[in-house]
């Protein structure tokens, strides 16, 4: 299985929930037409640390090749233009996961 996580600082963290929200209609296509695509979740954090990122996806792929079409898709482009406005700093980790337990 082939795991993708992203974390963002935003400009402001009180718009994380509205992102999310923008972002609802895009996620759902996503699932739709993302063949290999197992889980998808964006959502607005809950720390108050000054280290804790705003917002965070998680997603699941049954392999590289389908997160790499999933990368390329016209709705993936549309995540990253609604969220990009927003972003003041990215971080994210691609990992290999061979045991699911």
């Amino acid at each position: 299985m082939y795991k993708h996580l992203v974390i963002w600082k935003l400009t402001e963290k009180s718009r994380a929930p509205r992102v999310v929200e923008e972002a609802k209609n895009v996620l759902e296509e996503l699932r739709r037409n993302s063949p290999g695509l197992l889980k998808i979740e964006l959502a607005s954090t809950v720390g108050e640390d000054e280290t804790s990122g705003d917002l965070v996806l998680y997603s699941e792929f049954s392999s590289m090749d389908a997160y790499q079409q999933y990368d390329r898709s016209s709705a993936h482009l549309q995540l990253k233009k609604i969220i990009g406005p927003h972003r003041q700093h990215r971080m994210g980790a691609d990992y290999l996961c061979l045991d699911n337990g």
